[in-house]
């Protein structure tokens, strides 16, 4: 839900005038500009108005990553004399916030378009915990604005983290839709670098979606402090639950502070700290401690050539602990571990539905393999599938895959 105070624009700007005029006087020392909102963070940004890239710019970075906050406010500055007519630019606002956001999702917007007085732009800054820089920020006259308020810049999503609790570290991936609507995703996904595994991404949204879809509502832990594309995806999709950051220490078969969480209660656990087999081992022995029973276990460079000790660690911890986790899913570099009573559950969706939610995501069709059978190994890998089949099987019948 868009809200704004949109339909008291005049009340507003006739309000605010007396109110300051009464603070001036009594004190003279700058107090805040009084803003119409009780929320104790506010945001503020001045966009092109007219410029619906910089508006949609603004949507799919900042604001998404201040979507369904109570906290938090974000102020739009809206000039008439500069920007144009107000109703037609708020109109114009609303229909590119559909466009990425769902209806149930809300985000507190006030629009702040009284004219400002000699003086008001140091109190506004006092009001704000920041302004964002956009594009059209460059503008002289927008960065002498931006100078004068006297409040942290904004160059980046990452940005919020100091300023609001729990802010995402990154730009946070689009929120799905429930029309089906995956262009913006997809979009989100093309502009990773080059770096980041695009295929193995998808498999984890769509892995998502379905622990969502079961009604599997627990947080999730991320065992290792790497910041990037993948746990930009968990704050985003394991929202409202919590992601909890956790370091492990290789010295000790333990994490810093699983023991503190509840045993089994997180639905999601991520393994892409130090790439070292301790520091491996030891997020193994944390996410047997956390994982629910409906859980998922994600391993970060499985296979990796550059990095074999990880790949050591995971098979010598399976072997060793055959009760904890059984292997499910390989993609790219990226091992997905499951409890054995869930495995047979989650095999059948990776068959029957992941190559279509894939698709779906914008990703090539994929091939499905499994070589040998599955009492020698009940691991399923997945790459593009190119010219070759949709499904592998073992070499004496490669069209028939033993589930």
């Amino acid at each position: 839900m868009f809200r704004s105070s949109y339909s008291n624009f005049e009340l507003n700007a006739k309000r605010h005038r007396p109110i300051r005029q009464q603070m001036t006087t009594r004190c003279p020392l700058l107090q805040p500009y009084p803003l119409r909102t009780d929320r104790p963070h506010r945001v503020l940004a001045w966009p092109r108005w007219q410029d619906l890239a910089e508006l949609d710019l603004l949507l799919k970075t900042f604001a998404r990553a201040l979507v369904n906050r109570a906290d938090t406010t974000l102020v739009l500055r809206h000039d008439a004399e500069r920007d144009g007519d107000t109703a037609h630019n708020i109109r114009v606002f609303q229909e590119r916030y559909a466009l990425v956001f769902n209806a149930e999702d809300e985000l507190s917007v006030l629009i702040l378009d009284e004219v400002l007085l000699e003086g008001d732009l140091p109190r506004l800054g006092l009001a704000l915990d920041a302004v964002i820089a956009l594009p059209s920020s460059e503008n002289p006259e927008r960065a002498v604005f931006i100078e004068d308020l006297g409040c942290s810049v904004l160059r980046r999503v990452s940005d919020l983290g100091p300023l609001l609790p729990g802010a995402p570290t990154s730009t946070p991936p689009p929120r799905r839709r429930k029309d089906g609507g995956d262009a913006a995703w997809t979009a989100w996904v093309q502009e990773l670098p080059a770096q980041e595994p695009q295929l193995s991404l998808a498999v984890l949204d769509a892995a998502l979606s379905l622990q969502r879809r079961a009604g599997l509502d627990q947080g999730g832990a991320s065992l290792g402090d790497r910041r990037g594309a993948a746990r930009s995806l968990l704050e985003a999709r394991l929202a409202p639950a919590p992601l909890t950051l956790l370091a492990c220490d290789p010295t000790v078969a333990a994490a810093t502070g699983p023991s503190d969480l509840p045993r089994q209660g997180m639905r999601w656990v991520h393994l892409h700290g130090e790439r070292t087999g301790g520091a491996l081992s030891a997020a193994l022995s944390a996410a047997d401690h956390l994982c629910c029973a409906q859980g998922l276990a994600v391993v970060e460079g499985f296979f990796d050539p550059l990095a074999p000790q990880l790949t050591w660690a995971v098979i010598r911890f399976l072997d060793r602990n055959p009760y904890a986790f059984l292997p499910l899913l390989l993609v790219e570099h990226t091992l997905l571990l499951v409890r054995p009573r869930s495995h047979r559950p989650y095999r059948d969706w990776v068959r029957d539905h992941l190559p279509r939610a894939l698709v779906r995501r914008g990703q090539p069709e994929v091939s499905l393999s499994r070589t040998t059978f599955a009492e020698e190994l009940p691991l399923l890998t997945l790459c593009s599938r190119g010219d070759g089949p949709a499904l592998r099987g073992p070499d004496w019948d490669r069209e028939q895959v033993l589930w």
